[in-house]
């Protein structure tokens, strides 16, 4: 028994032809994943013919379902062949917070095509059909994504036919709310590349932080909880933050984080006008960058 979609509502996505294969077995396992990224990330690695790399479906932040490799080919997502060949590949996307928190409608989502999947090929539903990546090959894969959520909401999905799962909290998702992890994405991305990575990434961040402070909190509270570190060069070597730094971070607290973004802006303005040579430029923004990490860290307050 094949098909080639689930029966819910997804959006058609396409991957490049190298990166799937026809060369099924009967499928009776699903592999969870998370994307270390966005769907958009995701979808690009997918389309690249040398990635050798693909999924089934994809599962949107804001419970938004994707179809890439139709359920009859193989995916090139467990990293083992074998299991390729007999599974059912699922990518979640987490904006690369990877060990972050996941919003309930996420998990709604993810739990009812688990369901969906399970009841078509028969697949009980359980942890020995339900694998986290990590557990076929050496991978943090999916790493903080809560697979015993999906699999106890799919299955009471399968134990009450006709229902789907619903989330028992009022969390909401809407654009402002995804743009605003974008934002955060690129936050990221400054870390990793150093403060002269994306420029314009880190403007954008502190925009998008400020303009929706509490639900950045409440999803990255695991940052929040860590030591503010700041970057010293561009392999994203840190180092504690120290008491020079640490009244300014301190002044920093209450502060709308646009002031961040038009110290930076103006900065730049002074390299292009020629005022300062790029190594004092590169300081500086150094500086500026970890301040605006370390304030990110500490919780500035839009008020």
């Amino acid at each position: 028994m094949t098909r080639k979609v689930t029966s819910l509502p997804v959006q058609e996505l396409s991957v490049a032809i190298s990166n799937a294969d026809q060369n099924r077995l009967p499928v009776d396992r699903i592999v969870i994943h998370t994307m270390v990224g966005t769907i958009t990330s995701a979808d690009s690695r997918f389309n690249d013919p040398n990635s050798k790399v693909s999924a089934h479906y994809g599962v949107g932040y804001n419970g938004q379902l994707v179809h890439w490799v139709d359920e009859d080919w193989v995916a090139y997502h467990a990293g083992n062949y074998n299991m390729n060949q007999r599974s059912i590949g699922i990518e979640h996307e987490d904006y690369g917070n990877y060990n972050g928190p996941r919003p309930d409608i996420l998990y709604t989502a993810s739990a009812n095509l688990v369901a969906d999947i399970c009841k078509f090929y028969g697949i009980s539903c359980d942890r020995a059909h339900i694998l986290k990546h990590s557990e076929i090959v050496a991978t943090g894969c999916p790493d903080a994504l809560d697979i015993e959520r999906i699999v106890s909401q799919a299955a009471q999905i399968l134990n009450n036919p006709g229902s789907s799962s619903t989330s028992t909290s009022s969390t909401s998702l809407d654009q402002d709310h995804l743009n605003a992890l974008q934002d955060l994405e690129n936050y990221r991305k400054i870390r990793t590349q150093g403060p002269g990575g994306n420029f314009q990434g880190f403007v954008d961040a502190i925009i998008g932080s400020d303009r929706d402070l509490p639900y950045i909190k409440q999803q990255l509270s695991s940052y929040q909880n860590q030591p503010p570190v700041f970057p010293v060069n561009p392999q994203n070597n840190t180092v504690p933050a120290d008491n020079i730094f640490s009244s300014i971070w301190d002044s920093l607290k209450g502060k709308k984080t646009y002031i961040i973004s038009g110290l930076i802006l103006g900065w730049s303005q002074l390299k292009v006008m020629g005022y300062i040579d790029d190594s004092i430029y590169q300081i500086g923004l150094s500086v500026l960058g970890a301040l605006g990490l370390a304030a990110i860290r500490l919780g500035i307050s839009g008020k």
